[in-house]
This record gives C-alpha cells, structure tokens and sequence, in this order.
C-alpha cells in the first residue's frame, strides 16, 4: 500500500515527460529524467519590499506562485558545524571549518506549508492534512521540481546553515521553547508554520519542527561535496544520500551506512539532546519520510 501511494503521488511529476520519464516516474519513483524544469521569476513578480526583523530591516519580496515570503540573506562568511558552546555534537557536525558564501540569495521566511505546496503542485500525501502545517512526505525531487516551478532551487547545506546561524555563532538563537518545535516542547508531530519566534533575520522554523532537504550530498565535512544530479543514478539510487538539516526530533541514522531505519527515524533510539543548528542527517534521495519538508532559495 505505502509503495502505491509513493507511485500515485510521483506520477504528478510526469508532466511533460517523454514515455522514458513516465518509466521513470512509474518504477523508479524519480521524476523525470534530467533537472527540473526551472521557471525564473520575473522583475514584475520580484516587487521588493523593507520588513522589520530582530535585526532590523531587510528586503524581502512576496512570490505570488507560492505566497511565500522570501527575505535576502547578504553574503558573508562563518563558522560551519559544531558551535563552540556545544558539548553534544557528532562526528557528522565536525570539524568545525570556515565557509564564505560569495553571493547573497532570497530565502522563503518558512518551511513550505501545505497551502503553498498544494497551491503549486496540485496534490499533498502528508502525515496529517492541514494548510498551516510544513508539508513532509516529500522525496527529494519533488522539493527540487517544486523550487524550480517557483523560481529557486533548494538551499545547499552551507546556505542553509548560514541562513539558520544569522550571524550567531552559538548552537540556538534561543531558548527551545520559544525558537522551535520539539519532541520535548510538542510532541513528535509537526506544527503550524510562525508559531515561534524566528531568528535574527526573521527566519522562522530554522530550528525544530520539520526536517528541511538541502541540495548537497551527505558526506563528512573533510570529503569534497562534489554536484550529483540524483536522477541520474537511478540504479544506485538507494545509496545516495542528501543531507537534511534541524527537525523536531534527532535523528539516528547511521552516515557511513545506507539503511535508514523506522525506529531510528523518528529519533527513538537516543535521549533528546536540544535544539541545535549544527544537527544534520541524511536520507535516500527516492525516500518519502515522516517529518521530512523543505525551504526554497532564489538566486539574485
């Protein structure tokens, strides 16, 4: 039954496809062969705007695709991994190493919620329906073809962390019952968007709540993040991962193995350490997970 629902659902992405990316969509449970299909926005559609955030005011514009909010993140440089204050970091968050970002992107103010998602792809297969809530269920090219209709593509892990650090280099913006959701402050189910508050860039959900994909592999920190189109490997495809970043619960998957268990997904199997911006894990690409959504960026 689970694996009829992953096909019906992935069939939405047929559109447009040749009869090879139909196979694909049927049996693979991949999309369509080749990158989604990007849409970029036009000046019209990109009407900038001054919103007050924690630090002040910053630009930001509305995409009317998906009535998300997306803020400019300026580009800058810091420390990635495991903060200095944090005493309970893995080895998949170290070693902790400097990172420049050389261009500024805009950034959704949310996790993508169910409104939006069904505003621009036409079905939901989330846990539990609801407008306000982050869409979860979602296997990695479906968040890239949806970033793409909308203008952007998925943020990488460095953007992400940047974008969720805010120029703080502590391991949370504050305290775990104000700033996110989780296991210890609700429960194991996700939560309506803006409901916390956000960071220092008006950010919100960066901690807690939903697991958001990045569009980088899942590798140590010392092994290069080399660009893999995962469509194109459909015969390794349960081999590759692509790492995830905050989520209401940690997670305990195994990074130097492939198996990505039930109990180990929903963060059983180890006590709950806190909400911190440096936790990562990682998922196969073709995976549909529980409490597994994602933000979109826009290039400048």
């Amino acid at each position: 039954m689970r694996r009829g629902r992953q096909i019906a659902g992935l069939e939405h992405l047929r559109r447009g496809c040749t009869l090879a990316g139909v196979f694909a969509v049927a049996f693979l449970s991949l999309g369509c062969p080749g990158d989604p299909v990007h849409k970029p926005l036009t000046k019209s559609e990109m009407t900038v705007l001054q919103v007050s955030t924690p630090s002040g005011q910053k630009s930001a514009f509305k995409n009317e695709r998906d009535g998300i909010l997306y803020l400019r993140v300026d580009p800058g440089s810091f420390e990635m991994g495991c903060s200095q204050d944090d005493t309970l970091c893995e080895d998949n968050e170290l070693p902790r190493h400097q990172v420049s970002l050389a261009h500024g992107v805009w950034i959704a103010e949310t996790e993508v919620s169910q409104d939006a998602w069904e505003r621009v792809m036409n079905y939901n297969h989330s846990t539990v329906r609801s407008p306000r809530l982050p869409v979860d269920q979602v296997a990695l090219i479906e968040a890239q073809r949806y970033c793409a209709l909308i203008g952007g593509r998925l943020p990488r892990e460095e953007e992400w962390e940047y974008a969720a650090r805010a120029g703080n280099p502590r391991k949370t913006y504050g305290a775990d019952a104000d700033v996110g959701w989780s296991v210890q402050y609700g429960g194991w189910s996700l939560h309506p968007i803006r409901e916390k508050l956000p960071n220092a860039w008006g950010l919100y959900d960066m901690l807690g709540n939903a697991w958001e994909w990045t569009d980088s592999r899942y590798v140590r920190f010392t092994q290069p993040n080399v660009d893999l189109n995962p469509v194109n490997v459909p015969a390794f495809r349960w081999k590759v991962l692509f790492a995830a970043r905050s989520g209401l619960a940690p997670q305990k998957t195994s990074i130097w193995t492939t198996k990505v268990k039930a109990f180990d997904v929903l963060g059983l199997s180890r006590p709950y350490r806190g909400l911190r911006v440096s936790e990562r894990d990682g998922f196969a690409i073709d995976g549909r997970i529980r409490n597994l959504g994602f933000r979109c960026v826009i290039d400048e």
